[in-house]
């Protein structure tokens, strides 16, 4: 397992809104790097600039799946496909990660964020937070509602292994 964390450990993903004004880093699988084209968080609205953030996280974990992919088919040596499952317990476990609910908050409350399997992200922004919080603030604040979820999904997936490989 120390190898397959530490091949991952290299991996850095990039990838941009579909308007193409938000770019977002994540690297090592837990450091998130976001920032805006100039002059085009102000633009958005809460709603328009959620929308994005969450197509955004989409792309991001997608990207993410299929790097991990890529580690274990070079651990392997051969050709590994998604979802295959060696055992009754592996089945349920990967069942339940996919259905797995995560929530978290900012520190500020203005911006919520949940996923369902890390594969669907909603993001809500409270009215007026573009006009009150600027640029660097909102970043800081998305910054700690994203450790905020996925916290929340790391403490539900413990749960999950625990009940299902353990049990």
């Amino acid at each position: 397992m120390r190898i397959f964390s530490r091949l991952l450990d290299g991996i850095s993903i990039t990838v941009k809104s579909p308007d193409g004004k938000i770019e977002c880093e994540l690297s090592d699988g837990r450091n998130l790097i976001v920032g805006f084209a100039p002059g085009a968080y102000r633009r958005y609205s809460e709603q328009d600039l959620a929308r994005q953030l969450e197509s955004v996280f989409t792309s991001l974990w997608e990207a993410h799946r299929r790097a991990r992919l890529n580690v274990v088919r070079e651990l392997a040596g051969c050709d590994v496909r998604e979802g295959t499952q060696i055992s009754r317990r592996s089945r349920e476990y990967t069942a339940a990660y996919r259905v797995l609910k995560a929530h978290g908050r900012s520190q500020s409350g203005n911006i919520e964020v949940s996923t369902e399997g890390l594969t669907r992200w909603s993001v809500v922004i409270k009215p007026n937070t573009i006009r009150q919080m600027g640029e660097e603030a909102f970043l800081s604040d998305l910054w700690s509602a994203f450790l905020s979820v996925m916290t929340d999904h790391r403490r539900r997936l413990m749960s999950i292994r625990r009940d299902i490989i353990l049990g």
